[in-house]
C-alpha cells in the first residue's frame, strides 16, 4: 500500500531487534515472546494496520491534488491520535507473562525473563546466582540465545561454561560499526557470577574498533596485531667502524625517506 521506503523499512526493523520483539535468525526474522505479547495486547487495533499508514499516504496525495484538505486531514489525525491514547492506557495495568526459559542450568529452577535479563528464581540462594543480563555491545540478546547458552552450560561437566554454535549478529562496536560474533556465558572463579563475553579471539570486552558484519578482521588477527602486521618492520645494522665496514660514511635518511640535505663548501 506505499508504505514508507526500504531505508526506513530497515530502520524500523533494526530497532524493532534491538529492544528485543524480533530475534534475526539467518535470513529470517522471527517474533520474540515480547514480541507475541505485545501483537496480542494491541490485536486488531487500526494502529497495527499496514494499511493505516497507506490511506495516510493517500490523503497526502489527494491534498496535493487538491481534491482533500489539510485542515480535514489533520483533524482526523488528531481525533485518531485521541482515540488511540485512550485505549492504550487502559493497557497499562494488563500483566504480561514473563518469559519461561525453561529449567536452570545449575538448579534445575525456571529461569524466568525480566526487564534488565533472565534470572533462575533460585538466583539468591546459595549454590545457585544464575542471572544472564540482557544488554551486550548496544544489542538486547534475545530469549533464544539465552536459551542456547544455557542448553549448553548444562552440557558442560561442570556446568560452568556455554558456548553458542555460530555468531551472533548486531552487536556495535565504540565506532558504530555493527559486528557478529560467538558469545560463550562462563562463571567466574572469581565472584561466582556469570558473564557473557565475545568467544572470538580478536573480539573482546570492551568491544574493539570490530570489523564490519560478517566479517573479521585482518587475518583473523586481533585489532592492534593486525595493525602492527600491516606496518613495515624496518631493519638497523651498526657500522663496524666509524665510517661504516667499507669505510664509507652513513648518511642517515629522513622520515620520507630522502636523504637530508648537504651544504656545499663555497667556491673560492
Amino acid at each position: 500500500s506505499g508504505i514508507g521506503t526500504p531505508a526506513t523499512r530497515a530502520s524500523i526493523i533494526e530497532r524493532l531487534i534491538d529492544v528485543g520483539y524480533l530475534d534475526r535468525e539467518g535470513r529470517a526474522l522471527l517474533a520474540t515472546e515480547k514480541g507475541v505479547q505485545v501483537i496480542g495486547l494491541l490485536a486488531e487495533h487500526p494502529l497495527t494496520s499496514p494499511g493505516l499508514t497507506g490511506d495516510w499516504e493517500r490523503r497526502l496525495r489527494l491534498i496535493e491534488q487538491g481534491t482533500d484538505s489539510r485542515p480535514a486531514f489533520m483533524s482526523d489525525i488528531a481525533k485518531f491520535t485521541k482515540e488511540t491514547v485512550e485505549q492504550l492506557d487502559k493497557l497499562k495495568d494488563a500483566k504480561i507473562e514473563r518469559a519461561n526459559l525453561g529449567p536452570c542450568p545449575v538448579c534445575g529452577r525456571d529461569v524466568i525473563e525480566n526487564r534488565k535479563g533472565y534470572s533462575c528464581w533460585s538466583k539468591d540462594d546459595p549454590g545457585c546466582g544464575f542471572v544472564v543480563w540482557k544488554k551486550k555491545a548496544s544489542k538486547i540478546l534475545p530469549a533464544s540465545v539465552t536459551k542456547e547458552l544455557m542448553a549448553s552450560v548444562a552440557s558442560d561437566p561442570d556446568h560452568s561454561v556455554g558456548r553458542t554454535a555460530k555468531p551472533v549478529t548486531g552487536f556495535r562496536g565504540r565506532s558504530g560499526r555493527t559486528f557478529r560474533a560467538k558469545l560463550k556465558l562462563e562463571r567466574s572463579t572469581e565472584d561466582g557470577k556469570w558473564r557473557v563475553d565475545f568467544d572470538e579471539d580478536w573480539a573482546k570486552e570492551p568491544p574493539p574498533e570490530a570489523a564490519p558484519e560478517g566479517e573479521a578482521p585482518a587475518n583473523g588477527q586481533a585489532p592492534v596485531e593486525a595493525a602492527a602486521a600491516a606496518t613495515p618492520a624496518v631493519a638497523t645494522a651498526k657500522p663496524s667502524g666509524p665510517n661504516g665496514a667499507n669505510g664509507t660514511t652513513r648518511t642517515k635518511r629522513a622520515s620520507n625517506g630522502r636523504r637530508p640535505a648537504t651544504k656545499k663548501p663555497a667556491k673560492r
